[in-house]
């Protein structure tokens, strides 16, 4: 969650998390993975302009486009159940 809330309020991002340059909030302006037994940030990286994170990841990682996410899985869970005889209760 942190990752998220760094880059939505424009900060880069210095982490160990490898992971993180599969994300869609992945930009080397942005963030730099570090290894944690030698922790050297590159020249240069604090320097690089910020690009900022484009509106639509900005929606998609918002409080809003979370609840939206998961009411669309709501809905699609009640659409299996109907499809499979399956009653809200059950599915």
């Amino acid at each position: 969650m942190r990752t998220i809330e760094t880059l939505l309020v424009e900060k880069k991002l210095v982490t160990t998390n490898k992971y993180i340059l599969g994300s869609n909030l992945f930009d080397p302006s942005r963030v730099v993975v570090i290894n944690r037994n030698k922790p050297e940030i590159p020249a240069g990286f604090l320097d690089l302009p910020y690009l900022a994170v484009p509106d639509s990841l900005r929606k998609y990682y918002s409080c809003e486009g979370w609840v939206s996410e998961l009411l669309a899985l709501q809905d699609s869970a009640r659409n299996r159940a109907t499809h499979t005889g399956l009653n809200n209760k059950e599915a």
